[in-house]
């Protein structure tokens, strides 16, 4: 099996003219694109339709992931994702895949449950979970 190298960008990596030369030759592109946060604040990457055209135009792969947070409703979380997927998508092609970043937490020794899977393939589009590495997006 060949490893196909790619890269997780997020506003934190700037627009593509900052990272796409220190990325090298690379296959596919994971961009996140939303965060809905405990407090409830709905972060947008600024940076998301740039990086997205530019992996269109580059023929690149290109996975559009959430970060999703164990203390927000699930639903909540992927309506708000797929509201800014079908907005990016009117600027370059729809994504090979989606995924989830969904951090593990402990709490006092024990284990947050994370989201039921359930919750997620109900949602209208159903995801292609994808990922670098086993359980991770980064």
């Amino acid at each position: 099996m060949s490893n196909l190298r790619g890269v997780d960008v997020a506003s934190y990596q700037g627009l593509p003219g900052k990272w796409a030369r220190a990325a090298g030759r690379i296959a596919w592109v994971a961009v996140k694109l939303t965060e809905l946060e405990s407090d409830g604040h709905r972060y947008v990457n600024p940076d998301a339709t740039a990086d997205w055209k530019y992996a269109a135009r580059k023929k690149l792969g290109r996975i559009a992931y959430l970060y999703g947070h164990t203390s927000t409703p699930a639903h909540e979380t992927v309506d708000f994702f797929l509201a800014e997927l079908h907005r990016a998508s009117r600027a370059a092609a729809w994504p090979r895949a989606v995924a989830l970043h969904l951090p593990v937490v402990r709490r006092g020794g024990e284990l947050q449950q994370p989201w039921q899977v359930p919750a997620v393939d109900e949602r209208p589009v159903q995801p292609g979970w994808a990922s670098p590495r086993a359980g991770s997006v980064a």
